[in-house]
Formats: structure tokens, sequence, C-alpha cells
């Protein structure tokens, strides 16, 4: 199962919307390759300044501290991506509790 949830929303500039979507793209490609989901939702919020996107699923999970410098492909592809962006990254998984992937970046855009 999967759900998009989108609160208000201003539009983004064509740049940042598509690196955003191609993080979302990398995040649902691991919980579909690797977690063995049954549910991912995926949240874009803004506010106070900053767009905010969370994809979480109900995978099993994994260790972080447990990969290899920066993880697998996907996870460093999330990573250098958001830097381009100079978003933060955070990724909170637990083995047998699903992963959190949560990419926030301020609203003032060079564009």
């Amino acid at each position: 199962t999967a759900r998009v949830v989108v609160d208000e929303f201003d539009k983004l500039p064509e740049n940042i919307e598509q690196e955003l979507f191609r993080i979302a793209q990398e995040a649902l490609n691991n919980a579909l390759k690797h977690a063995a989901a049954e549910s991912v939702t995926v949240y874009l919020r803004q506010g106070n300044g900053k767009t905010q996107m969370e994809i979480i699923d109900d995978g099993i999970g994994f260790n972080p501290d447990a990969l290899p410098d920066s993880g697998g492909m996907g996870l460093k592809s999330i990573r250098e991506r958001s830097e381009r962006l100079g978003a933060t990254v955070t990724i909170r998984s637990e083995p047998e509790k699903g992963t959190t992937v949560e990419v926030t970046t301020s609203n003032e855009f060079d564009v």
C-alpha cells in the first residue's frame, strides 16, 4: 500500500522538485527491493520557511551503524542529492521497525 500526503504546498523551483522526486524514487525503490515493506507513506510539508519530505515504510528495517561508510548506492544517492539541495537528510531505521527517510530544505532557493 502506498500513500502520498501533501499539506498546503507552494510551487517549488523545478530543479528542487526534481531532486526531491528522485530522492523519493530512490527511497521507494529501497523499500520495494530491500525492506519487504507492506506500506509506504510519503509526506510533503511546508512551514516555518522549510520544505520537508518524509518517506516512512513498515519494512524489515536495518541497523544504519552496521552499514559500511554511507550505506549502499541508494542511500549514497539520497545523501548526495540532499547535499546538492543544501538540505539535511536523516535516515532512521531499526531491524523489524521499518525505515524513515526525512529530507528538510530551506525555502530560500537560488533559482
